[in-house]
C-alpha cells in the first residue's frame, strides 16, 4: 500500500470509527470499494469503538478481550492510541490486556 493510500484509508477510518454503525454504513456506502474493503478491515478489529460510544461500556470490554485473544491486527494497532478507546483505558480490565500486549512484545 503506498503511503498515501494508507493516509486515505486511516482518514476514512478516523472519520466512521467513532459513528453509530447505521451512520458508518451511511458514510461508507459512497465510497471505492477498494478503499471501503481496508477501511473495513480495520473496523473489524475495532468492534470495542461503536460499543463504548454507545455507552455500552460491558460490551466494550468483551470485545476488547476477544479481539486481543484472537491476536486482531487491527485491535492491537489501535488500542493504545486510538482516541476511541481513551475512555477504556481507566478500566483495569483494558489496562490488563494493554499490559498483556506489551509482554507479547518482548
Amino acid at each position: 500500500m503506498t503511503p498515501e493510500r494508507w493516509r486515505a484509508v486511516e482518514k476514512l477510518f478516523h472519520e466512521v470509527a467513532g459513528r453509530p454503525l447505521q451512520e458508518r454504513a451511511a458514510a461508507l456506502a459512497n465510497v471505492e470499494p477498494e478503499l471501503r474493503a481496508e477501511v473495513e478491515k480495520l473496523l473489524a478489529g475495532c468492534a470495542p469503538c461503536p460499543a463504548e460510544a454507545a455507552g455500552e461500556h460491558e460490551n466494550a470490554i468483551g470485545f476488547a478481550r476477544r479481539a486481543w485473544d484472537e491476536r486482531e491486527p487491527a485491535f492491537i494497532l489501535w488500542a493504545r492510541q486510538f482516541p476511541h478507546y481513551r475512555t477504556l483505558h481507566s478500566d483495569p480490565r483494558f489496562a490488563s490486556i494493554l499490559l498483556e500486549m506489551n509482554s507479547a512484545k518482548e
